[in-house]
């Protein structure tokens, strides 16, 4: 894993414009518990004009704000991952429970 970290670490900086190393290097850091990290790639690769990625993106950067405790944040990517993709069930499920979680915090 270390390996592969800094593989990534050097293609992004090789390569800084290049979405899809962000968005893998982001994947990369979720699995491995690195939720700011993961944040700060997917806010990277969403410079990508690809509606679709960026469907995913917000949706990997809701995931990560959610597991990192930010549930309020989180559910403005899950809403805005369903407005580029409405048909995201993942999205849209996840978007559900963060609303479900946030009444519960505030009650």
């Amino acid at each position: 894993m270390e390996e592969v970290w800094q593989q990534y670490e050097q293609l992004v900086r090789e390569h800084p414009d290049h979405p899809l190393l962000h968005y893998n290097f982001g994947n990369l850091a979720y699995g491995a518990g690195e939720y700011q990290k993961a944040l700060q790639e997917y806010q990277t690769a969403l410079q990508t004009g690809d509606r679709e990625a960026q469907s995913r993106i917000l949706y990997n950067l809701g995931n990560s704000l959610f597991r990192a405790g930010n549930v309020e944040d989180s559910k403005i990517f899950f809403r805005k991952a369903l407005e580029l993709n409405p048909g995201d069930e993942d999205a849209r499920i996840n978007y559900e429970l963060a609303m479900q979680l946030s009444r519960q915090q505030q009650q």
